[in-house]
């Protein structure tokens, strides 16, 4: 194969993966990358020089690598989604081509080397690396790893232990590549030793800090060294590797079968770096194989080698169509998630935009995607201000927060994809009666009550309100919205209504539906009473709603 012809494959394939993820630019940030984008742009820059110097292990997941890519994009490019998606398909083409290389210098045929790179390629078992800046980690260290392995076959040893370190330093599974060198050494290299001390002395280092540090530790990010983890872990990755259920389990046999060293070499690399994976259940991400995948891919183009050019052809013939169909699957998916995150952030900041001395925000609600950190992250970006002060409605101490000045309440419509906002400020009169929306005065609702559902809040068998009764108004009304699962699972609830510890009634909710009940306000409340709503019995949802619900309540308050 010409130069001409290889660079010309190559073009192809570049064009050919740019074409089949170009929906990948219509996406939009995730949890992470605003959390990252966040931290990233406000440290000292120091701090990224000594996080890629120390030899101690970051407890808290800092690499140093992926995050000052962040910073650097953060700085340069915003909230603009665009520049994160081409960085991450540069490097991973990039990627592409270091594989192939690696595959030649490994001595495959131009025609191996091309099936591998192209295996490698659009492997869509692995499609988040592809669209999702958050994972630029895995490709960062692949991108070293690689180049790694590249630097050793050309015994640039000081080049290899250099990129090794930055492969660690932007992921931890890279701490499994000394012993990926020792494979190449047995069955590809000269058996030479000495040179893979360094190595390895690195490797034993932080895979020593890393188990010191596991010891006791809990969560999603613990290793668990049980046979139940590694069970639970090999079948999850086996079934993705391939993108097929079992198939993963496949390759150690055919490896047994085709007596060939690159291959070996491929199929056990492979497994060698997915070890740290093997005992990590609380993470199961199919991402996570990219850098096996690289591997996988070496040995694959030994395997190409031993077979007819037509099953090559029949192989990618059948295996094109299945990454098709997951691509598809996993865009929708994507792209539905991106559409809410990028509402919901946009409409922030043009709010942000318009409100800057916003100092305390409370969040009604979010996108599902967009968890807790997620939206702190987005909105400490946006309002320019690391110090602002964010709770959320749940948070313990939001009621502490409604009632500050300067205050801002987010509240995300989910049907309608829209976020409503209102504010609070100095001297704002108290409203009398309160309907349950996303213009609710939420700072006058205090203890006990859940987030906003369409048009009405769960509250807990207890929670109070505070409102003002207008001279001359002479009854209280209370709307529920009566759930007929309630009824059954519970039975009907009885809401007892106190104004300022004074007993105004209580009501037997038995209509399912929308129920209002009066009642006549006696003499001597004040005129900012605080509401108190007592409901019997207690409901717990058997749709697995881990809350102790009341009464779903649609309005209260003093009507004329």
């Amino acid at each position: 194969m010409s130069k001409w012809l290889g660079a010309a494959l190559l073009a192809a394939l570049i064009l050919l993966f740019l074409i089949a993820n170009r929906g990948a630019y219509g996406g939009y940030f995730q949890d992470d990358d605003l959390d990252n984008l966040g931290w990233t742009t406000r440290v000292h820059p120091g701090t990224f020089l000594v996080g890629l110097l120390t030899p101690q292990l970051a407890a808290d997941n800092f690499r140093p690598t992926g995050h000052l890519a962040y910073r650097l994009l953060g700085n340069a490019a915003g909230l603009d989604f665009r520049p994160y998606i081409a960085f991450i398909h540069v490097v991973h083409l990039f990627n592409v081509w270091l594989l192939w290389l690696l595959a030649r210098r490994l001595k495959a045929t131009p025609v191996a080397a091309t099936a591998a790179a192209l295996f490698f390629a659009f492997h869509m078992g692995v499609f988040d690396a592809y669209w999702r800046p958050m994972y630029l980690f895995d490709i960062l260290c692949a991108c070293f790893c690689l180049l790694a392995l590249i630097a050793y076959t050309h015994n640039k040893i000081i080049l290899s232990l250099l990129a090794f370190w930055l492969a660690y330093k932007s992921k931890e599974i890279a701490v499994m590549l000394p012993a990926v060198l020792a494979l190449y050494e047995y069955w590809l290299g000269s058996r030479r030793w000495k040179p893979l001390i360094p190595f390895f002395a690195i490797s034993a280092s932080f895979g020593l800090q890393a188990l010191f540090l596991n010891h006791g530790r809990q969560g999603d990010y613990a290793l668990h060294f049980s046979l139940d983890a590694f069970r639970t872990c090999l079948h999850f990755y086996a079934d993705h590797i391939l993108l097929a259920p079992w198939a993963g389990f496949a390759l150690l046999p055919l490896a047994l079968l085709i007596r060939n060293r690159r291959l070996w070499f491929g199929v056990a690399s492979a497994f060698l770096f997915m070890v740290p994976l093997l005992f990590l259940p609380g993470r199961l991400f199919a991402v996570y194989l990219y850098v096996p995948l690289f591997a996988l891919a070496l040995g694959l183009s030994a395997l190409a080698e031993s077979v007819r050019p037509v099953y090559v052809a029949l192989f990618f013939a059948l295996w094109i169509p299945i990454n098709y169909r997951v691509m598809i699957e996993d865009r929708k998916a994507t792209l539905a998630t991106a559409h809410e995150n990028r509402a919901y952030v946009t409409q922030a900041a043009a709010f942000f935009a318009s409100q800057p001395k916003i100092t305390t925000v409370v969040f009604d609600g979010a996108p599902p995607s967009l968890h807790r950190w997620g939206v702190e992250a987005a909105i400490r970006r946006i309002a320019n201000n690391p110090n602002i002060e964010i709770r959320d409605m749940q948070d313990r101490e939001a009621q502490q927060a409604l009632h500050k000045d300067g205050l801002a309440v987010l509240s995300w419509s989910q049907p309608f994809q829209r976020l409503f906002t209102i504010t609070r400020l100095t001297g704002a009169p108290i409203e009398s009666y309160i309907r349950m929306g996303l213009d609710t005065p939420i700072w006058q609702l205090d203890d006990g009550w859940y987030t906003l559902e369409s048009d009405y809040r769960w509250i807990g068998p207890r929670a109070t309100a505070r409102l003002h009764r207008p001279a001359g108004v002479k009854h209280f009304d209370l709307t529920v919205n009566v759930s007929p699962l309630q009824i059954t699972q519970s039975g009907a609830p009885n809401v007892q209504v106190s104004l300022d510890g004074h007993i105004l009634g209580s009501h037997l909710f038995t209509k399912t539906g929308w129920d209002t009940v009066r009642w006549p306000i006696p003499e001597g409340i004040s005129l900012d009473p605080v509401v108190e709503l007592t409901v019997t019995p207690t409901y717990r949802p058997s749709n697995g709603d881990p809350r102790t619900l009341g009464a779903a309540i649609a309005a209260l308050g003093f009507r004329p």
